[in-house]
């Protein structure tokens, strides 16, 4: 789907730009999440994190609007080209954007909660599905730039176990009974959500590359159908 779209915009000499901004805004969307991910886990002082991270939050919102401006200015020129593809571009630029938002979420959390993370039972399975995630950033940009169906296919499925992992945690935290103190469940669960989230974005990032238009965001329907692109 990516190669589609910047073969169709290659008539406007705007293919390499383009894939340049989506680029740019997974790069910034890594940068922001190894900086929120660090100081959740308390491995880099927090102070001084967050104007960081928000001001390259505000980075990647301007992308967006640039792919927007790109989007709008391909199809004024050809109104009756290229909208399915356009389309796609629109909807995973946002979902880029997204992440930027959750890892805020991440570092916002991080100050508010001032303990430590004591239960080993929620920490280190918590750990291991942030630092999952990081692949998936590469996965994501393999998939959108080169159109690697493959890379998009693991992203997808990467995605969706990191989400049951998420899952079955909050379930369990729901059901604990190891007594860990209310604030550090809450911080916990909370994780759970923003690296589901994060994940779930990514994956809807390099589905574009093996999913239809009208699957894009509900990547687990389309899975379980056998949906795919033709």
């Amino acid at each position: 789907m990516f190669r589609e779209f910047r073969y169709a915009l290659s008539r406007k000499n705007t293919a390499e730009r383009m894939g340049t901004l989506f680029d740019q805004m997974l790069d910034h969307g890594l940068w922001m999440y190894q900086q929120a991910i660090a100081a959740w886990w308390r491995r880099r002082p927090r102070d001084g994190t967050q104007d960081a991270i928000y001001a390259r939050d505000k980075v990647v919102n301007g992308l967006v609007r640039e792919v927007r401006r790109e989007v709008v200015r391909h199809l004024t020129v050809h109104p009756a080209r290229d909208i399915t593809l356009c389309l796609v571009l629109m909807s995973t630029a946002k979902d880029a954007e997204r992440i930027g938002d959750y890892c805020k979420n991440i570092l916002d959390a991080s100050q508010v909660f001032q303990g430590d993370f004591h239960a080993a039972y929620y920490r280190e399975p918590l750990e291991e599905i942030t630092a999952l995630i990081e692949p998936l950033f590469h996965q994501a940009r393999r998939a959108s730039r080169e159109d690697d169906s493959d890379a998009g296919h693991e992203a997808f499925m990467g995605a969706r176990d990191i989400g049951k992992r998420c899952d079955l945690i909050l379930e369990s935290l729901l059901r604990q009974k190891e007594g860990v103190p209310a604030n550090e469940a809450v911080a916990y669960g909370l994780m759970c959500r923003y690296a589901k989230r994060i994940a779930a974005h990514l994956g809807n990032i390099a589905s574009g590359s093996v999913a239809a238009l009208e699957n894009l965001d509900f990547g687990d329907e389309a899975h379980r159908g056998g949906d795919k692109k033709t």
